[in-house]
């Protein structure tokens, strides 16, 4: 273990990582790119709009783009 991590090998840690879900957008866009540097065989799920009211969008994979939350209000 101590090896993977000096050899910044951390994908080897993980070996069956297969999704990870994060910020990606905006102040984040520096650190996914460092994420998919160490995790170049994992799926990156950037996450939508979320607030602490409710999800405002959310991912889709397929086209790895967040779509509109349908929101309700009474």
């Amino acid at each position: 273990m101590r090896k993977y991590i000096e050899n910044k090998e951390y994908h080897k840690i993980w070996k069956n990582l297969i999704l990870i879900s994060c910020w990606g957008d905006m102040n984040s866009t520096e650190y996914l790119k460092k994420i998919q540097e160490i995790f170049p065989n994992t799926v990156i799920q950037e996450k939508g709009l979320l607030a602490t009211e409710g999800f405002i969008s959310f991912p889709d994979t397929e086209k790895n783009l967040s779509k509109l939350s349908f929101i309700h209000i009474f």
